[in-house]
């Protein structure tokens, strides 16, 4: 494991949520992944302060894009402060995920792997993917019970 608090920072809008916290944060949670995301910011405290904290302690930032996700105006800073800080550090620890279409992913996003989660086909690959990227083993997929 790393120096850092955390292994992933998530980053996605309150629509994006169910998605996130059910099943990516649940999966990576079940790999020993250290998550961090907007629910554990501390409270009194200025959000993009917390935004800056979370990228500069976790070695991924996970943007979950979606057509909502890209009218928040604030997070957008986060996605350059996220950029910056890799740059400064030199290493590139940011990692978009697309959760929905959008019309037009902005060239900031585009130069970035993307990886594809529009469909639930994909999502264990996203998981998979992630948990590389990070150098620990795929969790093992939660058992479907049998229908009664």
């Amino acid at each position: 494991m790393s120096k850092s608090t955390f292994d992933v920072f998530a980053s996605y809008v309150e629509p994006d949520s169910a998605w996130v916290e059910g099943f990516l944060l649940e999966a990576l949670g079940r790999a020993r992944i250290r998550c961090h995301s907007k629910r554990d910011f501390a409270l009194g405290v200025p959000e993009l302060v917390e935004f800056e904290r979370a990228i500069k302690t976790s070695d991924l930032i996970i943007l979950v894009i979606s057509a909502a996700y890209l009218q928040e105006s604030p997070l957008r800073f986060v996605e350059v402060m996220a950029q910056s800080f890799g740059a400064h550090e030199r290493t590139w620890p940011v990692v978009p995920i697309l959760r929905g279409p959008v019309n037009e992913l902005p060239f900031r996003l585009r130069q970035l792997s993307l990886l594809d989660a529009t469909e639930q086909a994909n999502w264990e690959t996203v998981v998979e993917r992630v948990c590389k990227r990070i150098r620990v083993p795929t969790p093992q997929r939660s058992p479907i019970p049998d229908c009664p």
